[in-house]
């Protein structure tokens, strides 16, 4: 397969600096040479953008009232744009499934998804592994790491994903450092909440997710293959999403030697293993794939279609939403008009940026525009748009109609720009967000380290994913706006140390948080001030200037000592109030 071009990866998020189209990988699908446009066009010219007067949007005039069916026909009039057909009613029931209560609890919440079920497996691989690691080296006598070997348990295994979670909040740079009872590196909470640091390391050495007895030959993804699968059967089973729903890639980071290694450019972590992922709009991952590489893993292609590997992933991933008129929104890599026409059969809407070769009609292509101008162009319940910003945009939709926003660009030296924007930029940028939402909390409380052991970080990265929607179900059912690192605080402290009595109350309150009542802290008066004495000596800052937020002065006592200090503080006390540093601050107002 060609390579993805990024030149020609026009995405709206590129338009506002934020782009996230993959420059390349092993596999790219991105020039589609498979891709053939097959559907005629009686209009394939058209006049120049020159010969049109209007500055803000660009539309086609002069045509007749009754449009043919079945070929592209320029939109005359975007604002009374109408789709030929009504859009497919939305049947699916948002929501939780209904055998899950109504109101979880945060304990309920986070069972949903760390079902016992679940961790039985994981602790039975594990067991199973280290069992044959002994039969394989009877020298070690059944020790590792110092200790003799024990089988581990469900609740053993909740205190280790426990100490991998905190592991993501307070980052060190080696493993052994969190048990250090150094002063400067010490961490109490982990020598002291039920796992040594050799049997920590036990554990994680032979941490297994799939059977080692019985890994499928052929499958490269066969040590998580099982783990994966339990995984998306419960991202289903609990919760289903809106109506928008969106596709799009991670790159979970790997740097070591692996087949399906992928490299993005465009990606913060630019080499490592690519998931596709279905998310709500708001965040909710609905399901995943792990891409494997060219040769190794083809989507199905559906039945009487000839879609290409990047249109198919978008039906593969959201095979269980079809015919229940969803709308989904994806970038230029998935998009084409064939993907539009084929999920039309299946009452399924779609929404996308899209490259020109998949699809578009010459009628669009050919024209010319200046910035800010619009074309549009229908054929049945099919839109194609382009639009002419920095670069151009083409997006294909089969939910909305032609329209136009205004739309103000501040620029540089505080001009301001109008423009008119097709209203289906904003619906695209609203809705095509939702992974994106997902791989920035991930970021910033990772749990994932380096390992050789490429499935023990996709293990461990989709345990954290799993709470990650834990955490939505919790917020969306109670209504509570707890950050993501509140949750994991509570995550831990529930795996670790059971119901406390800040879960319970988390659970009967959720709108509490579960904060512990912080004391009111008094402050002492002298008896000389309470006697109506002299003023107590406190620091304060000079009051803001004109031309200064933050002004500064010379410490007084810093002078004294012929040396040159600039202070933002004074006392409030000590006549003529003046200029101290904070480390003179004590001395000077004793004197």
């Amino acid at each position: 397969m060609d390579e993805c071009d990024s030149d020609a990866a026009t995405e709206i998020y590129s338009m506002h600096g934020d782009t996230d189209t993959e420059a390349y990988s092993v596999d790219s699908y991105g020039s589609d040479p498979d891709y053939v446009h097959n559907a005629p066009s009686d209009l394939d010219s058209s006049p120049p953008a020159s010969d049109y007067e209007s500055a803000d949007s660009f539309f086609i005039d002069d045509i007749e009232d009754d449009l043919p069916a079945g070929v592209w026909n320029p939109v005359s009039d975007p604002f009374n744009d109408v789709r030929p057909q009504p859009l497919p009613e939305f049947t699916g029931v948002p929501g939780f499934n209904l055998h899950l209560d109504d109101h979880p609890t945060f304990t309920g919440c986070v069972d949903m998804y760390l079902q016992e079920s679940l961790l039985q497996c994981i602790v039975d691989w594990t067991n199973r592994r280290a069992e044959l690691y002994f039969i394989g080296a009877p020298e070690k006598k059944n020790t590792i790491h110092g200790l003799k070997w024990k089988p581990i348990d469900p609740k053993q295994l909740k205190t280790f994903l426990a100490y991998v979670l905190n592991m993501g909040l307070s980052r060190k740079p080696e493993i052994r450092l969190y048990w250090s009872t150094h002063p400067a590196t010490a961490a109490p909470w982990f020598r002291e909440s039920g796992l040594s640091r050799d049997r920590f390391l036990s554990i994680l050495k032979f941490l297994r997710f799939a059977e080692p007895d019985s890994l499928v030959t052929g499958d490269r993804l066969k040590r998580i293959r099982p783990f994966l699968t339990k995984m998306q059967t419960i991202f289903k089973e609990n919760y289903q999403p809106n109506r928008q729903i969106c596709v799009d890639e991670s790159l979970i980071l790997y740097k070591g030697r692996l087949k399906f290694k992928q490299f993005i450019k465009s990606k913060r972590s630019r080499f490592g293993v690519k998931v596709f992922s279905l998310c709500s709009s708001d965040g909710y991952m609905y399901n995943f794939e792990i891409y494997t590489g060219q040769g190794d893993q083809t989507f199905p292609t559906p039945e009487g279609t000839d879609l290409s590997v990047s249109e198919r992933v978008v039906t593969y991933l959201m095979r269980d939403l079809l015919d229940l008129g969803y709308a989904v929104y994806t970038d230029n890599w998935y998009t084409s008009v064939r993907l539009a026409e084929y999920l039309l059969t299946r009452e399924t809407l779609l929404t996308g940026t899209v490259r020109v070769n998949r699809g578009i009609p010459s009628l669009v292509q050919q024209e010319r525009l200046n910035t800010g101008q619009t074309v549009f162009a229908r054929k049945d319940n099919v839109l194609v748009v382009k639009y002419q910003d920095k670069r151009e945009v083409h997006l294909v939709t089969t939910e909305h109609t032609a329209g136009l926003d205004e739309k103000t660009r501040f620029q540089s030296g505080g001009g301001q720009q109008m423009l008119m924007q097709p209203n289906v930029i904003r619906q695209y940028s609203k809705y095509m967000q939702g992974v994106d939402k997902t791989d920035q909390l991930m970021h910033s409380y990772d749990c994932t380290r380096k390992s050789y052991a490429w499935f023990k970080k996709l293990g461990l990265h989709f345990f954290q994913r799993a709470l990650m929607n834990s955490h939505y179900v919790f917020c969306q059912s109670t209504g509570s706006n707890m950050t993501f690192l509140t949750f994991l605080h509570h995550t831990i402290t529930y795996l670790t140390e059971g119901e406390t009595e800040r879960i319970k109350q988390l659970n009967d309150d959720p709108l509490s948080r579960a904060r512990r009542p912080r004391p009111r802290r008094r402050r002492e008066v002298s008896g000389a001030a309470r006697a109506g004495g002299p003023p107590l000596h406190a620091a304060d800052t000079f009051p803001p200037l004109p031309t200064r937020a933050y002004p500064q002065r010379r410490c007084v006592q810093c002078a004294s000592q012929n040396i040159r200090k600039d202070t933002r503080y004074f006392c409030v006390a000590c006549p003529h109030k003046p200029p101290l540093c904070l480390s003179c601050f004590h001395e000077y107002c004793h004197e």
